[in-house]
Order: C-alpha cells, then structure tokens, then sequence
C-alpha cells in the first residue's frame, strides 16, 4: 500500500509536538515556565471546562504536572481526530494515517532493504 505526504505531514506534526511537550517541560523543570493546568486541544486551545482530579496535584512537582496536562491533551487531541476521520469517512481511517503505521511501514521498507 502507498503511503502519501499526509501519513508524513501527521508524522512530522505529532513529532513537533512531542518536541514542544519535552522542551516546555524542561522549561517547567527550569523555573522558567508556569505548568499548565489544563487540557488542551491541539495545544493551542484550551478545553471551556475543568477536568476532575482525582489526585492533588499539588503534591506533584510542577514539572509532572504539566507533563501529564501536555501528554493527556495530546491523547485527547488524537482521540477526537480519530472519532471524527471515522465518523466523517470510515471507521478505520486513522489507522491509515496513525504516526506509529507510518514509522513502523517506514522501518520496515530499510530492514527490507538491507536484506536483499
């Protein structure tokens, strides 16, 4: 099956992320940044309403509370953009485009290659 530059562009985008959730916790870690308490979708925006929590954070380093903010935002964001590619097209279709489809397929092509 042929991959096209959207399997890559997710790729590149979900990694983007991954960059800014280690850097801005570092920054956290450093002093230099406020955790964020919230969820966000996309990042960039913030969720109208509080999430419970069932443990007080306050205990928590800052810097593990933003992580875990930064990491259940980004499971919240692909969970929606799944829902609505299957509801909108199929219900498979984030499979295609799933960054680990795209890297493990990409792996796969090199071990392939070395091999012949």
């Amino acid at each position: 099956m042929k991959k096209n530059w959207t399997n890559y562009l997710y790729l590149f985008t979900i990694l983007f992320l991954i960059y800014l959730l280690c850097m801005s916790t570092f920054m956290v870690f450093m002093g230099r940044m406020e955790p964020f308490e919230k969820v966000r979708f996309l990042i960039a925006f913030q969720l109208p309403w509080d999430m419970p929590q069932l443990l007080n954070v306050r205990v928590l380093p800052d810097w593990a509370v933003h992580l875990s903010f930064r990491v259940y935002s980004m499971m919240f964001t692909t969970t929606v953009l799944g829902l609505l590619l299957g509801w909108i097209f199929r219900s498979r279709t984030w499979c295609a485009i799933c960054p680990i489809n795209t890297v493990s397929s990409i792996a796969l092509k090199k071990l392939n290659k070395g091999q012949k």
